[in-house]
């Protein structure tokens, strides 16, 4: 009886362990870095604006009246996004998210984006 005890006792010990690793974790404790805060590694630049680290923030610069797009290497199809944005100068920009380009080009065959004016 003593040994059925125990080991109903270490069953339920090992299904509260395992019940706590896939416990949920808050939001944020698994997310995924984008920006490394040091340079464009793990970017690709599109079209021809220039894409620059400075002070540990993306910049980005129009040089020509066409569009240009900095986008993540890796695709990420359920997610959160958090960030800070600031618009200088007059121009319209945004977040562009589930998006494909033309291959060799700006243009955007598919996605969704979120307007910043």
């Amino acid at each position: 009886m003593i040994t059925v005890m125990k080991f109903v006792l270490l069953l339920a010990l090992a299904m509260c362990a395992m019940a706590q690793e896939k416990k949920a974790k808050a939001p944020g404790e698994d997310w995924v870095l984008l920006f490394n805060g040091k340079d464009l590694s793990g970017w690709t630049e599109i079209g021809k604006e220039k894409w620059t680290v400075v002070n540990g923030e993306i910049h980005g610069e129009a040089l020509t009246k066409a569009y240009g797009y900095l986008r993540t290497k890796e695709n990420y199809k359920d997610f959160h996004l958090s960030m800070k944005f600031k618009c200088e100068g007059t121009g319209n920009s945004g977040v562009f998210f589930h998006s494909e380009f033309k291959p060799g080009t700006p243009e955007i065959t598919q996605g969704l984006q979120f307007e910043i004016d």
